[in-house]
């Protein structure tokens, strides 16, 4: 459950392979946009499909982060705040949450300082993205893999990921494909609805 959720906000550790071109950032500060995962993991014996959605809502001025999770049984919101070192792990279904006093790694709005520039292509809509191929290398647990990434020319907008690779099982390695896809970006100019706890978080 975790891994997709690490994987559908981006939050990796990246490493490079090779020097980017036209690298870029998004210019604003605070903004929400929702994205969605589909993909498979097989194993011996085992297969299974994963399709989730969050609305994510990221506040660079205060450091904190939010992402609202839906899958076809269960939700759960994600809130991390880098200023408190806190993250919160919120069930509405069942009214519960989980806090620990510890963040990830901080997400980022720009491009990687060293993954290898793949082309420009046209999307649909005649959008034109700039596509970069990443290196996953996940130090906590042994995942790793690789996928291009694609971001819009005009804006720096993620549009579209794509990661397959391995995660380690019990005694044999899980074989992994999951696609990404990023869209409706918002502006905001306040946060602080977003990040309201909900009144059953406050026996926590």
């Amino acid at each position: 459950m975790m891994r997709v959720y690490t994987c559908l906000v981006a939050l990796c550790c990246v490493a490079g392979v090779g020097r980017a071109q036209n690298k870029c950032c998004i210019n604003h500060d605070i903004y929400t946009f929702t994205g969605e995962v589909y993909g498979a993991k097989a194993a011996p014996y085992f297969e299974s499909l994963v399709e989730e959605r969050a609305v994510m809502t990221y506040d660079f001025n205060q450091s904190r982060f939010r992402f609202n999770i839906t899958a076809k049984n269960s939700s759960r919101c994600v809130i991390q705040d880098f200023n408190q070192n806190t993250t919160w792990f919120i069930f509405p279904d069942s009214q519960e949450c989980k806090k620990n006093n510890s963040v990830g790694r901080m997400p980022t709005r720009c491009v990687a300082d060293n993954v290898q520039y793949i082309d420009e292509v046209n999307n649909p809509g005649d959008v034109l993205v700039n596509r970069w191929k990443y290196k996953y290398e996940y130090q906590s647990d042994d995942e790793n893999g690789e996928g291009p990434r694609e971001y819009t020319k005009d804006g720096c907008l993620l549009t579209e990921s794509l990661f397959f690779g391995t995660w380690p099982g019990d005694g044999y390695d899980v074989d992994v494909l999951y696609v990404l896809r990023y869209y409706n970006y918002q502006v905001l100019t306040d946060t602080t609805e977003y990040f309201i706890l909900p009144s059953y978080c406050n026996s926590t």
